[in-house]
C-alpha cells in the first residue's frame, strides 16, 4: 500500500511536471490546445468528487483575482490564442490544477496562515518569474512592479482558497 506522503509527493513533482510543460508550450503558443488538454487531465486524475465545487470557486476566483495585473498591464501572454475576457484559458485551468493540490500535496499547509500568506507571495511570484523566464509572459510594465503586486495578490488568495477548501470539505 502506497503511503499519504508518497502520493503526495508524487502528486506534487507531477504538478510541477505539468506545469512546466504548459508554460513551456505557451511560449511560442504553437501548443496551446495540448497545454489545456493536459491540464484537464490532471484535473481529472486529482480531483476528488467533493472538490468539484471548489476546483470551479478557484477557477473563478483565481481568474478574477489574476486577470487585475494583466488588465493593469502589469502582465501580458503574447502567444495565447484563448481568452477568457483578458485572462488566457490555460491559465483558468492551471488554477484548477493548482486546487488539487489542497487535500493531498498541499495538505500540510491547512491551519497554517502564516505559511499560507508565505507560500502565495513567494511560490506565486517564483512561478511568476520562471514563466517569464521561459517565455510564455511578459511584464510591459517592468518586472519589479508585476512581481511585487501579483505577490501581494496571491499572499492575500492564497488563504482565501485554503479557508473555501476547509469549508466546502
Amino acid at each position: 500500500m502506497v503511503s499519504s506522503a508518497s502520493k503526495a509527493i508524487a502528486q506534487a513533482i507531477l504538478f510541477y511536471i505539468v506545469w512546466f510543460l504548459v508554460v513551456y508550450w505557451m511560449r511560442d503558443g504553437q501548443l496551446e490546445i495540448y497545454a489545456i488538454g493536459l491540464q484537464i487531465f490532471f484535473i481529472l486524475i486529482f480531483l476528488k468528487k467533493f472538490e468539484i465545487r471548489f476546483l470551479f470557486f478557484s477557477i473563478i476566483l483565481g481568474s478574477i483575482i489574476d486577470s487585475m495585473p494583466v488588465a493593469l498591464g502589469l502582465i501580458s501572454f503574447p502567444s495565447t490564442k484563448f481568452y477568457l475576457g483578458v485572462y488566457p484559458s490555460w491559465m483558468a485551468l492551471m488554477w484548477g490544477v493548482f486546487a488539487t493540490t489542497f487535500s493531498l500535496s498541499l495538505a500540510w499547509l491547512h491551519n497554517k496562515k502564516v505559511l499560507q500568506v508565505l507560500f502565495g507571495s513567494i511560490g506565486g511570484s517564483l512561478s511568476l518569474y520562471a514563466a517569464y523566464g521561459i517565455g510564455a509572459l511578459d511584464f510591459p510594465s517592468g518586472i519589479t512592479a508585476a512581481i511585487l503586486f501579483c505577490s501581494i495578490e496571491w499572499g492575500i488568495l492564497v488563504p482565501i482558497l485554503f479557508s473555501m477548501h476547509r469549508r466546502l470539505q
